[in-house]
């Protein structure tokens, strides 16, 4: 009973003493105070003096002059696909086609009905010269018969028998005359007067019919030479037909044949991806069997050889450029910077791209290099920098220390320990400076935003 009595005594004193322990803790704790957080000062700024410039930097891509998407104009399924990425190609080669065999067949049907008109063609064309050889040969005899016979002009024959006629007539007269005189004498019929009137009239006789024949004659000759004239004007018209070909209807049936021809292979080349220019194939998307759309690119071919600097701009970088200005590029793979300058801009902005509707517009705006002798590599990134403005010997201060505020710009200065807004006229924006045309001085401090 003792026993448990000073046990019961012992507990009430330990509990004693850890109350007495945890009360005078309590009173001896004081709360951690919160430190004050430390307010970072802004940086200022001194208004300085100096050059400011505004450049436009972007990146471009060193592209083919010359780089061509193919596509199909027909719709169909692949037949053959010759060529695969990275493969050279020449100009006119065919890269792949379509299945076609109705057309193929037709083609041939109608080369071999050209080939069988132009044959007719050709031996009509040979028998054209033929005939025209003849013609001429022809013509240059009846020529040569007018001729001739116009040398043998029967009129003086005509003119002498007249002559000779006229004499007769008055020989007559003289001699009717001289018998007038005695023909009241006694046997005058027997006199030699009598004699010569009678000679001088059958003299006059035969010159009337030598006369007469030479008449006669002028005019067989005009009917010949007549005559020979006709031959001679059929003679021409017969070898200037000759002279204009062949039967017009043989030279149409080639025509017709040929445009069939080329109607036939137009409708082919519409299911064959041909390229039109030699370099590389630099992608292909086309499979064996697989459908097509008409239109849609399915290839791209490429001249690496030729290359040039291209990149596509938004409208307001472009508002700000024009063709002939300088540039700066830098070039990562060569580890260089060249100058260069634009040489064309897409419209409106410049000389390049098109105004056509129908026709595809170019995008891009083109860099040429001064020194032509820097070897690019078609596919290569460049970095192109161009200076837009630039202002020396002006006030300026970085970006961070101008504010702006519903169109005003403005800077806080630090004034007799207080700050004050004051509004500025800003010139020339560039990446670290901006110019300062009116509002504060040189020297002044300003805080940054």
């Amino acid at each position: 009973m003792m026993r448990n009595s000073q046990k019961l005594l012992m507990g009430f004193l330990l509990a004693f003493i850890l109350l007495t322990g945890c009360q005078a803790a309590q009173e001896q704790a004081t709360p951690t105070p919160i430190p004050t957080p430390i307010v970072a000062e802004k940086p200022t700024y001194t208004v300085q003096r100096g050059t400011v410039e505004r450049y436009m930097n972007f990146n471009a891509r060193v592209s083919p002059v010359q780089e061509v998407e193919l596509y199909f104009r027909m719709n169909g399924f692949v037949k053959t696909v010759y060529k695969e990425r990275n493969d050279s190609v020449m100009e006119g080669e065919i890269i792949a086609d379509l299945e076609m065999e109705t057309l193929l067949n037709s083609l041939a049907q109608a080369q071999v009905s050209l080939e069988q008109a132009q044959l007719n063609l050709e031996a009509a064309k040979q028998e054209n010269e033929r005939q025209l050889a003849q013609s001429a040969i022809n013509l240059e005899m009846k020529e040569l018969r007018l001729q001739k016979a116009k040398e043998q002009n029967p009129h003086i024959n005509v003119v002498i028998a007249k002559a000779r006629l006229e004499e007769a007539q008055a020989a007559v007269q003289l001699a009717q005359a001289n018998y007038d005189k005695i023909a009241w004498q006694p046997g005058a019929e027997a006199t030699g007067a009598a004699r010569a009137l009678q000679s001088a009239t059958i003299a006059l006789e035969i010159a009337k019919a030598n006369y007469d024949s030479a008449v006669q004659a002028e005019e067989a000759y005009k009917y010949d030479i007549a005559l020979l004239e006709k031959e001679l004007e059929l003679a021409r018209l017969q070898h200037s037909w000759l002279e204009k070909g062949v039967d017009e209807n043989k030279v149409k049936a080639v025509q017709q044949a040929e445009l069939n021809v080329q109607r036939l292979q137009d409708q082919i080349a519409t299911g064959q991806l041909v390229s039109p220019i030699n370099g590389v194939l630099t992608n292909i998307s086309i499979i064996k069997g697989r459908q097509v759309e008409a239109f849609k690119p399915v290839a791209v071919v490429a001249n690496r050889e030729d290359v040039h600097i291209t990149a596509q701009l938004s409208d307001s970088e472009m508002t700000e450029l024009k063709e002939g200005m300088p540039v700066t590029v830098t070039l990562p793979t060569l580890g260089i910077q060249a100058s260069g300058k634009i040489t064309k801009l897409p419209y409106p902005f410049g000389t390049g791209g098109t105004q056509s509707k129908l026709e595809r517009s170019d995008p891009y705006t083109y860099i040429e290099l001064d020194d032509e002798s820097i070897k690019l590599s078609a596919g290569d990134s460049v970095r192109v920098s161009i200076l837009l403005e630039r202002s020396e010997n002006t006030l300026f201060l970085p970006p961070a220390a101008v504010r702006t505020f519903e169109g005003r710009n403005f800077v806080v200065v630090q004034d007799e320990g207080r700050q004050r807004r004051i509004d500025i006229k800003v010139g020339v924006k560039g990446e670290d400076r901006i110019e300062i045309l009116e509002g504060i001085d040189e020297g002044q401090v300003v805080i940054s935003q």
